[in-house]
C-alpha cells in the first residue's frame, strides 16, 4: 500500500519539527489530522483517514492548516496541427536522355523544401535534389538526369510530409 511510504514520510517530517515526540504522540497527530475517506471516524475500508501532512506538521506546530487551493479548471488542449501531405502527381522518364522529370503537390507552405531521393535501396537513398515550386501552377516539379532504372522515387517535404512512387524499368 502506498499509505505506509506516505505515513512515514509524515513521521519523518514531525519528528524533524520536535524529535522528542513519543510513537504514541506521533500516532495521534497523525489520526487526529487524517481527512475521512469513508464513514466518519475509522473504518475498515479507510482506516483512519487519508494522511494529511500539511494538517498533521501545522498541528505539531501550531501553524493554520493550509488550505488547498483549488485545482485549475482543465482546459482543452487544442490537437496538434494535422502532418502536411506530399503526393507526387506525374513521374516521366525519357529513356533517350534518362531524364527523370517529377512533380508534387503539397499543402506545405510555398518556401516549404521538397527533396527527392532514389530510393530503391532504403538503406542508403540518393538525394536527387529538390522540387521547385511554381505559384501560377501551385505545384512543384523538376527534372534529374538519372540513368537508373527501375527507381523508388521518394520525395520528402521539410514539413514533414512524404509520398514514393515506383518508376518500373525501360
Amino acid at each position: 500500500s502506498m499509505a505506509t511510504p506516505h505515513t512515514t514520510g509524515i513521521v519523518a517530517l514531525l519528528l524533524g519539527e520536535q524529535p522528542s515526540l513519543s510513537v504514541d504522540e506521533v500516532r495521534s497527530l497523525i489520526e487526529g489530522t487524517a481527512r475521512d475517506g469513508g464513514t466518519p471516524g475509522w473504518d475498515p475500508d479507510f482506516g483512519y483517514g487519508i494522511v494529511d501532512a500539511a494538517a498533521a506538521v501545522a498541528s505539531l506546530t501550531g501553524a493554520p492548516t493550509p488550505t488547498p487551493s483549488p485545482s485549475p479548471t482543465p482546459t482543452a488542449t487544442p490537437p496538434p496541427p494535422a502532418e502536411e501531405s506530399v503526393t507526387i502527381t506525374k513521374v516521366s522518364y525519357n529513356s533517350r536522355r534518362d531524364i527523370l522529370k517529377v512533380e508534387a503537390t503539397s499543402d506545405a507552405s510555398p518556401g516549404a523544401a521538397l527533396r527527392v531521393f532514389d530510393n530503391s535501396d532504403p538503406a542508403s537513398p540518393v538525394e536527387l535534389g529538390q522540387l521547385d515550386y511554381n505559384s501560377k501552377r501551385d505545384q512543384y516539379s523538376a527534372s534529374f538526369t538519372w540513368p537508373v532504372q527501375p527507381i523508388e522515387i521518394l520525395v520528402i517535404s521539410s514539413e514533414g510530409g512524404q509520398d514514393s512512387f515506383f518508376l518500373g524499368g525501360p
